[in-house]
């Protein structure tokens, strides 16, 4: 995963919360209806993509697990044949291992045993499917790592909305020191983390979606 991945939202967020501090410090006052249709429309908009990177997040993950069942039926059948283990003692597989165990003792032998033995057919087939494997696990966590930190941004902003709402009929002194107790600033707050959401967001749908063509 691209460690710059988080730049954008990042900037992002810190931008919109300067131009809110400024208007803040300007004194500027936010109207009341549109105090409650931000909050409102921002709670929506975020549920609603939440949703439909859900299902494309899900039909990745079908496919990887699809891959992952077929990459250890490979396996299995190298193992039946028996000609792996004659020609290589070191590869302990047994076919009565469970899916989790046979794949980490596999990746366990191609990491500590891959220069050890002399080339066979069989071997290259070994190191193939384990490559496949691991390249299929990686898909995985990434997937994993990019939606998670997406969507716990995304609900953190919905959550905000919802408990900032209420607070818009509530009047507060027109020179409030509180710079928080501000609704004009509460709203920057949700707004800012909002749009760092949906960068967070495309970028991660981005992902989803070029991951077709790999």
């Amino acid at each position: 995963m691209n460690k710059n991945r988080y730049i954008i939202p990042t900037l992002s967020f810190i931008g919109i919360q300067i131009v809110f501090l400024l208007l803040y410090c300007f004194k500027y006052t936010i109207d009341e209806q549109a105090y409650f249709y931000t909050l409102s429309t921002i709670s929506q908009t975020l549920a609603a993509l939440i949703g439909i990177i859900g299902i494309f997040l899900i039909f990745r993950l079908q496919i990887l697990k699809s891959n992952k069942f077929e990459y250890t039926s490979q396996l299995r059948k190298l193992i039946s044949e028996k000609k792996l283990t004659k020609l290589h003692p070191f590869i302990d597989l047994d076919a009565s291992y469970s899916d989790n165990e046979l794949l980490k003792t596999a990746n366990n032998i191609f990491e500590n045993r891959l220069s050890e033995a002399t080339q066979s057919p069989e071997l290259d087939e070994f190191y193939s499917i384990v490559v496949n494997i691991r390249e299929n696990k990686s898909k995985y966590e990434n997937y994993k790592k990019s939606i998670s930190v997406s969507m716990f941004i995304a609900t953190l902003a919905i959550i905000m909305s919802i408990i900032v709402l209420p607070f818009g009929s509530i009047k507060l002194p027109d020179k409030n020191i509180f710079l928080l107790g501000s609704p004009l600033y509460m709203v920057g707050t949700v707004v800012s983390i909002t749009v760092a959401a949906l960068f967070a967001l495309m970028q991660s749908f981005y992902e989803l979606l070029m991951s077709e063509f790999d």
